[in-house]
């Protein structure tokens, strides 16, 4: 009988209040346990379980990171308070009222301030136009354009988007997945992930500044471009004067003719005249 006893453990005949028979059950659960849990399948599992939650872990915290960067966007805003251009000025109240209206942050930089137009600030407009081409608006350092650059953006709800750098995971047009950085044409829709991206032209750029070059030693490609269109205009010039001279001519043999016809009119009714004449 004590044999049996001693095989098979009754916990119901056990005190939980003694700390010796407390020590006992604490024992027989830890028996148990260690039977009915750590079994060799069980054991895989665990491992299993943990790389997939180092796994989760980790790619929970670069998609925290990627979201937290995609939220630090920057938009930059060129503008000017002098009084320049209607255009300009209503151009620069329209950004100012879609930003406010959506309530997205931006700096304001007005390049009559001296505090904000430093030498800087001139070299990375000069990739934008200049002077000549504001407002100017960059998201990202991304130059985009002007004012209706910026209301089709809203209109086709490409902007906010644009500004969480979606692009770079997907293709904002057909939404579908981008596979590496490196390719910059979707190939479904044979569309470019950063179409929104304006490059501003350099013949256009040398237009609008001779980059302080000096006129008798280099020429500059505007002042090249100034002759290339002079010439032109000149030719266009003697061939108008040749179309004119051309003109005139016909002019003349026309009026020669005219002139021939009437005389021939003339004598076929002075012969009509003097025939009932001579009948009488």
């Amino acid at each position: 009988m004590n044999t049996s006893k001693s095989q098979f453990f009754d916990p119901q005949s056990v005190d939980a209040s003694k700390s010796s028979n407390a020590s006992e059950w604490f024992r027989y659960l830890l028996s148990k346990v260690s039977l009915y849990y750590f079994t060799p399948n069980l054991q895989e599992n665990l491992a299993a379980f943990r790389i997939q939650c180092y796994w989760r872990e980790r790619r929970a915290r670069k998609l925290y990171l990627i979201n937290k960067r995609r939220r630090a966007y920057e938009i930059k805003v060129y503008v000017t308070s002098l009084n320049i251009d209607i255009e300009t000025q209503t151009d620069q109240e329209r950004i100012k009222y879609i930003l406010d209206a959506m309530k997205l942050k931006y700096k304001w930089l007005d390049l009559n301030d001296p505090k904000i137009a430093n030498q800087e600030t001139i070299n990375e407009i000069k990739g934008y136009g200049g002077s000549n081409n504001l407002p100017i608006i960059v998201i990202n350092g991304n130059f985009i354009g002007g004012m209706q650059e910026l209301q089709e953006l809203v209109d086709e709800r490409y902007l906010t988007s644009i500004l969480e750098r979606q692009y770079e995971d997907q293709c904002l047009q057909c939404q579908v997945t981008r596979e590496t950085l490196e390719d910059n044409i979707c190939k479904f829709c044979w569309k470019k992930y950063n179409f929104f991206v304006k490059k501003f032209d350099d013949s256009l750029h040398d237009l609008f500044s001779f980059g302080g070059q000096d006129l008798n030693t280099k020429q500059p490609s505007a002042l090249k471009r100034n002759k290339s269109i002079e010439s032109t205009s000149k030719t266009k010039a003697q061939k108008n004067q040749i179309n004119k001279q051309i003109l005139r001519s016909q002019q003349k043999e026309d009026n020669k003719r005219s002139s021939s016809q009437d005389q021939e009119i003339i004598r076929s009714t002075d012969k009509l005249k003097k025939f009932p004449s001579q009948m009488n």
